[in-house]
C-alpha cells in the first residue's frame, strides 16, 4: 500500500502524465487473520440499527480515519443515553470489503434482522456535505437524512445509490437487504486527494468533522425514536379522560407546530394499527418525529398502545 500510495503522489505531482512509468510492489500471500471491532449497545428493543466503519488505510485522513473517528464518537454517545434508546445498535469496525463480507459471513442470522444502517466514511473533507441514498430510495433514512440537512440549513448533494462504493454494496446485497446510507464532508471519488498521501491532517478540518459528528447524531436521534406500534384499543375512540389524557384547558398548541398535543393523540390512535411506524406519521402530520414520540410515549405507559418492532 505505501507503495501505491507514494507512486500517486509523484504521479499528481511531479511526473509528465505522457510518460509510462512501472511500479514494483512486493507483496506476498500468506495465512493470518483478521482484526476487526464490534460493539453492540442494547437498548429498549432487540431492534438493531447497523453503523459501519472501515479501518483498512487510517494513514488517510478523510477516506478512512475520519469514519473510524466519527463511528467512536457516535458509540461514545449512545453509551451515554444507553438507558433511553429505543433500538439496540450493532456498531462494527471492519477491513472495507473483505471485512464486510467476513463479518457477514459470521454473523448472518443477526444481520438479516436488520432493516437500515449507516456506513460512515469521508466526515471531515473541506468540500460538500452529501449523501449517499440507501437502495431503497424512498426508504425512511433517506428522508430523515434530507429532514437533518433542511433543518440545519445546509445545501448539500445527493448521490442515488449504484452498486461502487464502500461496504453498503454488502450489507444490501440479495441476501441481507439492509437501506444503508452515508452522510459524507468530501465524498469519495469526489476529491482530488483521495486515495492519495496528501488525504492527511493538513487536509481534514476538525471543525468539518465535528459538524458531521453533530449530524450524524441529530439523524440517529431520529431514527431512534421511529418505531411502529398497534392500538390495543382499535374499536372507535379511546376514552382520554380516563386515562388523564384530555386537555383540561382548550386550544392549546404544541410549540413550533400547528396542531394541538391531543390532535396528536387522536391520529396516533388513528393510524397505529401496526402496519406504519412514528416517522410516516410526523410525515403526515408534517410536524417533528419528536413530537409525535413524545405522545406515543404516553399512550404506551398507559398501556393503550404497544410496540410490535421486538
Amino acid at each position: 500500500m505505501k507503495h501505491g500510495v507514494f507512486a500517486f503522489h509523484i504521479l499528481n505531482s511531479q511526473l509528465n502524465g505522457d510518460e509510462e512509468y512501472e511500479v514494483f510492489i512486493d507483496s506476498e500471500l500468506s495465512d493470518g487473520s483478521m482484526s476487526l471491532g464490534e460493539l453492540i449497545i442494547k437498548g429498549k428493543s432487540k431492534k438493531e440499527y447497523l453503523l459501519s466503519c472501515y479501518i483498512c488505510h487510517p494513514s488517510m485522513a478523510n477516506d478512512s480515519l475520519s469514519g473510524v473517528i466519527t463511528t467512536a464518537f457516535i458509540a461514545k454517545e449512545l453509551l451515554k443515553i444507553q438507558d433511553r434508546l429505543e433500538h439496540s445498535y450493532r456498531i462494527v469496525f471492519v477491513p472495507e470489503t473483505i471485512g464486510a463480507i467476513a463479518y457477514c459471513a459470521n454473523n448472518e442470522k443477526a444481520m438479516k434482522e436488520i432493516d437500515n444502517g449507516l456506513v460512515i466514511t469521508t466526515c471531515g473533507g473541506l468540500g460538500d456535505f452529501g449523501y449517499k441514498q440507501s437502495w431503497e430510495e424512498n426508504n425512511f433514512i433517506n428522508e430523515m437524512i434530507e429532514d437533518v440537512f433542511n433543518e440545519n440549513n445546509i445545501n448539500f448533494k445527493t448521490y442515488p445509490f449504484d452498486i461502487h462504493g464502500s461496504d453498503e454494496r454488502q450489507y444490501s446485497s440479495q441476501g441481507f437487504k439492509i437501506n444503508c446510507a452515508t452522510i459524507s464532508k468530501d465524498r469519495y471519488y469526489e476529491y482530488g486527494y483521495y486515495h492519495t498521501s496528501l488525504d492527511n491532517l493538513d487536509f481534514v478540518n476538525a471543525k468539518n468533522l465535528n459538524k458531521t459528528l453533530d449530524l450524524y447524531l441529530q439523524l440517529i436521534n431520529k431514527m431512534d425514536k421511529n418505531i411502529v406500534y398497534r392500538n390495543l384499543h382499535p374499536n372507535c375512540e379511546v376514552m382520554l379522560s380516563k386515562h388523564d389524557l384530555y386537555p383540561k384547558t382548550g386550544g392549546a398548541q404544541l410549540p413550533n407546530s400547528n396542531v394541538s398535543a391531543l390532535d396528536i393523540i387522536l391520529w396516533i390512535l388513528y393510524y397505529c394499527d401496526g402496519s406504519i411506524n412514528l416517522y410516516e406519521i410526523s410525515q403526515k402530520l408534517k410536524i417533528d418525529i419528536s413530537l409525535v414520540y413524545k405522545e406515543t410515549k404516553q399512550l404506551e405507559n398507559k398501556k393503550i398502545l404497544k410496540i410490535i418492532n421486538e
